[in-house]
């Protein structure tokens, strides 16, 4: 879409005149005015897009593109004025303008286009307390004189603004720290940086405070610029730097050209992004829910967009299947549906963030619909696939070479699988089970897992442990590993084509094979689920890589969501998360989107969070999870009560 620009200001304290579009506006009494379809933009040398690359890509230019879906034709009107205070938008002096301040021409361009202003946005204050900000520190009393004289003119100015354009909304900014920057020149520079966090979240609380006061929404740059993250896992060339200071060296020049502070292409459009979060609102993602089954365990979880989460999130219309409740905080649907039905209800998802939005929090809804099926007839409490049938004793162990696959070293090499087969699989075909370590596809063994895949057959499946090829250590977490989980893929892939190949020698029923894995092993279970059956050429080429079902812990697919192609033949999926992962540094909410992409793609996706934080869970068949989530979800999914018994 082309978006209509009326640039009215130029470079720094230059800016042309928007009088001339006041004084043609119709009198009063005349035509009634169209639809909103001006954009006002009022600030300093922010708004003015210093730094970026072109006037399309500034701020201001990004959100009069991201809301031209929403108001046609919509013309961004931009009077920012680089340098400008809070003082001298009321009072002068600054660029030069018709009234002859910013205020005085925004006002009159509110009341010259009455109900055509969609809305205002202002990022005012930086310029008031950056003459305090030195390299040697900050000068508190400045500071402290600064923040009084924001507290006096800012109020005053959106008390102004809301009376030229009554009901015109206005989106305030708070701001990201760029003194952050001082990071990287040694020790009293860090002390700099240190102290700066302070100062900068003083002003933005200040701003905070007044925007709310006056019924203005804030925009949140400080978070998404990270300013308040100071753990040492940032980088920056080469070298090992808070988070926070990773950030600003990123999104702005302020760490490659020292005492400039703007950001550059990258950090505008976080920018727009910080405020189209408050302009859009809340919007609630979620369109379907699996069905459950009644008396049966039942998680899925609603995601939403826009503000500022975490969002609150409720009931506010029809009610949920008896025996499911609605977490407030996560906004998971869980429990244990009491019987079948239909049930339709609508959620709301409020933003709670309050330093974003006043007392009338910003809110979505949706109507949605719950079925849930009659019972299957679940697991028994004991006999084959159940409970333990035979002892180690009695289970035959084999040593295979799968397939072979070259080395971090380059050098193709065998890659082997340990069966484990329970006594009479041959006449009786088995349902499988290959388990599959974990290592970040850098370490790990088949061997780690020998000892869960004889537990397998001890309980009557055929039991399985894989290699797969691994990176170097060199190539952990760099580039390349997309493309080398993407090979470890291929090599599970290849494993489940082998089984299915020699099922008349291990027992091996090829229609109920389940993957099962941790941590990278986990990853690699659910990659197999959804991945493309790609035909090959090769001794295995006739047979499927499909699976019936996959098991993980520690592990999702949400980053690579968006290079997938998911269908509803993909295999349903076991998802075993802790709230905090420890090891890839994400909740279980942003793991969880992977189960979300998964049913909307018309799959069973099950997702069991554990409190706290670690990793990975033991999954161990007869263990913690076997009763209550892991054996029934293989007794449904494998179709186990027609099984070989």
């Amino acid at each position: 879409m082309r978006i209509a620009r009326v640039t009215v200001m130029a470079v720094a304290c230059v800016a042309a005149s928007v009088l001339p579009a006041v004084s043609s506006a119709a009198p009063a009494g005349a035509a009634k005015a169209s639809a909103p379809h001006y954009y006002l933009a009022l600030g300093d040398w922010l708004a003015t897009g210093i730094g970026a690359s072109s006037s399309a890509d500034d701020y201001v230019n990004l959100i009069a593109e991201h809301e031209g879906t929403r108001y046609p034709n919509l013309q961004a009107v931009d009077l920012g004025c680089g340098g400008a205070t809070t003082a001298s938008m009321a009072d002068g002096p600054g660029c030069s303008y018709t009234t002859g301040t910013q205020l005085g021409d925004a006002e009159a361009f509110l009341r010259a286009h009455p109900r055509q202003v969609a809305f205002v946005t202002i990022d005012i204050g930086a310029d008031d307390v950056a003459a305090c900000q030195s390299s040697s520190g900050l000068d508190a009393t400045c500071a402290a004189a600064a923040n009084s004289q924001i507290s006096t003119d800012l109020p005053r100015e959106l008390a102004e603004l809301e009376a030229a354009g009554p009901g015109v909304p206005i989106y305030g900014m708070n701001y990201y720290d760029p003194f952050l920057a001082s990071w990287l020149s040694g020790t009293a520079g860090q002390a700099v940086a240190t102290q700066s966090i302070a100062s900068s979240n003083q002003l933005n609380a200040l701003l905070d405070q007044i925007y709310t006061a006056a019924g203005a929404s804030t925009a949140d740059p400080s978070s998404l610029f990270e300013t308040d993250d100071t753990d040492p896992i940032g980088t920056y060339e080469g070298a090992t730097v808070p988070q926070d200071v990773a950030t600003v060296c990123q999104w702005t020049e302020a760490c490659t050209s020292p005492g400039t502070i703007q950001p550059d292409d990258q950090g505008y459009g976080e920018l727009a992004a910080a405020f189209e979060q408050v302009i859009d609102g809340v919007s609630i993602d979620t369109q379907g829910l699996p069905p459950g089954s009644a008396k049966r365990a039942y998680s899925a979880g609603l995601t939403a967009t826009g503000g500022y989460a975490p969002y609150k999130w409720s009931i506010v219309g029809g009610a949920l299947p008896a025996g499911l409740h609605l977490q407030a905080t996560s906004g998971k649907i869980v429990g244990k549906p009491k019987s079948p039905g239909i049930s339709t209800f609508t959620v709301q998802a409020v933003d709670t963030k309050d330093k974003v939005k006043p007392a009338t929090q910003d809110s979505g809804t949706a109507t949605l619909s719950l079925q849930v099926l009659a019972a299957p007839e679940g697991m028994p409490t004991s006999g084959l696939y159940a409970t333990p049938q035979y002892t180690g004793s009695q289970i035959t162990e084999f040593t295979v070479q799968y397939s072979s696959a070259p080395n971090a070293d380059g050098v193709v090499s065998p890659l082997l699988m340990d069966v484990f087969v329970p006594p009479d699989a041959a006449t009786a075909p088995r349902p499988t089970i290959v388990e599959i370590h974990g290592g970040a596809f850098v370490g790990g063994s088949r061997t780690d897992e020998d000892w869960d895949a004889q537990q397998v057959a001890m309980y009557g499946y055929v039991g399985a442990a894989i290699d797969y090829r691994l990176a170097s250590l060199a190539d952990a977490g760099n580039a390349n590993a997309p493309a080398l989980a993407a090979a470890a893929t291929l090599d599970a892939q290849q494993s489940v084509r082998f089984l299915k190949a020699n099922a008349a020698t291990y027992g091996v029923d090829p229609t109920r094979i389940a993957l099962l894995g941790n941590s990278a092993g986990g990853a690699l279970s659910l990659a197999t689920a959804v991945a493309a059956d790609t035909p090959y050429s090769g001794p295995l080429s006739s047979y499927s890589a499909s699976i019936a079902a996959a098991v993980s812990t520690g592990a999702f697919l949400t980053p690579a969501l968006s290079d997938l192609t998911l269908t509803d033949s993909d295999a349903p999926s076991l998802m075993f998360m802790y709230a905090y992962d420890t090891a890839s540094h994400i909740t279980a909410a942003y793991a969880f989107e992977t189960c979300g992409a998964l049913r909307a793609a018309g799959n069973a996706c099950y997702e069991v969070e554990q409190a706290g934080t670690g990793h990975t869970t033991s999954l161990t068949i007869g263990g913690q999870w076997w009763t209550s989530e892991l054996g029934p979800f293989l007794w449904d999914q494998l179709r186990l009560s027609t099984a070989a018994h």
